[in-house]
């Protein structure tokens, strides 16, 4: 009985370890709330606002690389937090660059 108790504690406690590295360091920005933030970067850097053409065009470059990818996703989800949190252009730029 006692050993039960020990196995279920270890597995629960593996299970809770997985859960907080799939939230804290897996689970990427939601993709519309990352391509609306390169869009208006973008649209804040060009000093006015963007032709529909050129945000739909942005839309679909975002859409695309939101996507996750099969392999490497741990330097994918930087990325995307990245792009999230990025005030300026420069900052997106930078995210490119240290990913």
């Amino acid at each position: 009985m006692k050993a039960l108790k020990v196995i279920g504690a270890i597995v629960g406690a593996l299970v809770l370890a997985a859960g907080i590295f799939w939230f804290g360091w897996l689970r990427a920005p939601e993709g519309a709330e990352v391509c609306s933030n390169v869009i208006r970067v973008m649209s804040e850097d060009a000093g006015q606002k963007l032709p529909d053409k050129l945000k739909e065009e942005l839309a679909k470059d975002c859409e695309r690389q939101t996507r996750p990818p099969e392999f490497g996703r741990v330097p994918w989800v930087k990325r995307m937090k990245c792009y999230r949190d990025a005030k300026e252009r420069k900052a997106l730029e930078a995210c490119d660059k240290a990913s």
